[in-house]
């Protein structure tokens, strides 16, 4: 017995049901940035500070998220082989309403836990009270909207034979992929016309919808998964794996503090090995690394996570380039502060215009990639947008300066944005190759959760690599001939600001380098990826 859902199945239900799955995936990954557009709002509302403490907790809200949302994409996936495909959507879906609902009224959840608290002489901060509600709130969310897209990549397995399902899986990617890109324009949007708490609550109603018809829609028999129920469940490994990841971007979060980053990294090295060690051990593991023994897996995964890295290479580097370049623009007038401010917030349309000229073609090319697929094959379509990709990046690497014109550098980052769409479908439908029906929520929660864990590393090693190459070069150029010890290093923009901009616009090129080599690095290992899916 299998979930797959019956032969007879029409083809326009299939597609009718992807159409349905895209909603909630869209929605659930729109979360996972856009709490960034209300954050100002939040730290006003709750009457935090801008100290390093006040953004500390409320960094708490974005982070929690992010944690929660990665560990339901390794776990959901393989309780959805236990339990079935339908059975966990629906209740994910549930979840992930329950925690929007929390969020939309955290404010009377706050004043009730209030009162229950007094009762037992228990007085907490209303600050400290309010942002951990809206965390917990967040992470009820993200456990069920991690969830949902690792089911959905499953269900399209499910449904569609492997010489079809390339192009679904494409559409599902295209769809996490925009949301989490559109996550902060759309909550900038929205935030001009409703209190921050109107994000979520827009949300509700069209998910109820697609959950009702989904619910009547998809078919899938629950005796397919009779087997699987009967067996044990790895809560060693949930555990483990939970530890990994908590510590992980706990570690990330401090690479600044040399202390703090050790600790927690050796606390990440330590629930990695239990991880592994109780995966291998347990004979029904929550991700069975014997799945590496198949090498199109392991390919697959390997490039997963390198690509999953690439993504945030221009994500972390155009902000960057843009304020540095309205500080250009501005020269010594930066040194006051109202005008410095005045430029960098003319710089967000610019850095809009030039994040979409990546975003946009990456989300079409992962569409684009699962049609090609079909014609090409895995391997050969991933090698052509790895080629893509490394050709945009390398060309940035080259040629990056102040004097090259926007419309350039659009058309360099929509070159690799285009290719790193195009390897999305093929090294899904890589890694799910050679997968039976009982593993398959498995090999889709693999998939997602790696590429996620490469854009968690991204975000924040490219981040202190940015700020700490830029020191470092103005030191370079400037420390022979001026006393550095008496500027703090927060002031080198308005002090140093053509030798900062400078210094920026190298380590904008060198992250570009970074891209370059490391999709040079997996060109190798993507000739072992196969031809076309097996029919």
């Amino acid at each position: 017995m299998t979930s797959r859902m019956s032969k007879s199945q029409r083809t326009d239900e299939r597609w009718f049901i992807l159409a349905l799955l895209c909603v909630p995936v869209f929605l659930g990954s729109l979360d996972l940035t856009v709490v960034s557009a209300f954050l100002p709002n939040l730290l006003s509302e709750l009457g935090l500070s801008l100290s390093p403490d006040g953004l500390g907790d409320v960094s708490w809200v974005l982070t929690s998220y992010l944690l929660a949302y990665s560990i339901s994409l390794f776990v959901m996936g393989r309780i959805s082989d236990y339990f079935g495909r339908k059975e966990t959507l629906i209740a994910c879906i549930i979840i992930y309403l329950a925690g929007s609902g929390l969020l939309v009224g955290y404010d009377v959840i706050v004043a009730s836990l209030r009162d229950v608290l007094a009762t037992f002489e228990i007085y907490p901060a209303s600050s400290t009270l309010n942002v951990g509600v809206i965390v917990f709130a967040r992470m009820v969310a993200a456990l069920g909207a991690g969830a949902i897209t690792s089911i959905a990549i499953a269900l399209m397995s499910d449904i569609f034979q492997p010489d079809e399902r390339t192009l679904p899986l494409g559409i599902i990617m295209a769809m996490d992929t925009v949301g989490w890109l559109l996550g902060a324009a759309w909550g900038g949007l929205l935030i001009q016309l409703m209190p921050w708490q109107g994000i979520f609550l827009v949300n509700m109603p069209v998910i109820i919808i697609v959950l009702v018809v989904l619910a009547r829609a998809l078919d899938v028999p629950r005796q397919g998964h009779q087997r699987q129920r009967n067996q044990h469940f790895d809560f060693l490994g949930l555990i483990a794996l939970i530890g990994t990841l908590t510590s992980l971007n706990i570690a990330l979060v401090n690479l600044t503090n040399q202390d703090t980053l050790i600790v927690w990294g050796a606390l990440t090295v330590i629930c990695a090995i239990a991880f592994v060690f109780s995966q291998l051990r347990t004979h029904q593991p929550l991700i069975d690394l014997r799945l590496m023994r198949q090498k199109s897996t392991a390919v697959a995964t390997f490039l997963n996570f390198v690509i999953g890295y690439c993504i945030f290479i221009s994500l972390v580097s155009v902000p960057l380039l843009v304020n540095v370049r309205n500080l250009d623009e501005i020269g010594f007038a930066a040194a006051f502060t109202s005008i410095r401010n005045t430029a960098l917030q003319d710089a967000s349309l610019q850095t809009g215009v030039l994040m979409a000229a990546f975003t946009v073609p990456l989300a079409l090319a992962s569409v684009i990639g699962g049609s090609l697929s079909n014609r090409l094959g895995l391997a050969r379509t991933t090698l052509l947008g790895l080629l893509m990709a490394l050709t945009g990046f390398g060309a940035i690497w080259n040629q990056l300066s102040l004097q090259l014109p926007d419309i350039q550098l659009a058309l360099l980052m929509a070159l690799a944005g285009t290719g790193i769409g195009l390897t999305f479908a093929p090294v899904i439908a890589a890694t799910l190759e050679n997968v039976s029906d009982q593993r398959r929520g498995m090999a889709s929660s693999l998939v997602l959760g790696v590429r996620m864990v490469g854009m968690t590393i991204a975000t924040s090693t490219l981040s202190v690599f940015s700020a700490e190459r830029i020191i470092d070069l103005v030191i370079a150029t400037e420390g022979g001939r001026f006393p550095l010890e008496i500027v703090d290093p927060d002031d080198y923009a308005t002090i140093f600001s053509t030798t900062y901009i400078t210094a920026a616009v190298q380590a904008v090129s060198e992250m570009a380098m970074i891209g370059f080599f490391l999709t040079a690095l997996i060109l190798l290992p993507a000739l072992f990826l196969p031809g076309k899916a097996t029919k």
